[in-house]
């Protein structure tokens, strides 16, 4: 809870002071939406952590797997903390395993489900 403060202070978390009956997403803007991705073609990757932006809109890794960089999109910092996967296991140069969907409209970029860092699973959507 302590991190989701911070990251509430940090401005990474925007609180929803919207009205109740619309669902827009806010965080990864409408390109980044799960309909955007084909979640029929799920692909399992691992692969070498190259570069890490939490704290972008949307958060992202990237993650080379044979000798392709990929963009992927990850949740954000205060879920992932919430869910065991701290800011200090997701660096540049660690092994992660990935099971994601590729975007139909951005090359090379896929949104993660969930993440393997060693033997912690971490569910992201």
């Amino acid at each position: 809870m302590e991190g989701n403060l911070q990251s509430l202070l940090d401005g990474v978390i925007t609180p929803w002071t919207g009205p109740k009956d619309t669902d827009v997403n806010l965080l990864y803007g409408t390109q980044h939406d799960w309909p955007t991705y084909d979640l029929t073609k799920q692909q399992k990757l691992t692969g070498v952590v190259k570069e890490v932006s939490s704290r972008g809109k949307p958060p992202v890794i990237k993650l080379e797997v044979e000798k392709n960089l990929l963009t992927i999109v990850i949740a954000p910092p205060a879920r992932m903390e919430f869910r065991g996967l701290s800011n200090d296991m997701l660096k540049p140069g660690i092994t992660a395993n990935v099971v994601a969907y590729p975007s139909k409209q951005i090359k090379d970029e896929l949104r993660a489900e969930t993440i393997t860092i060693g033997r912690t699973t971490t569910e992201l959507r």
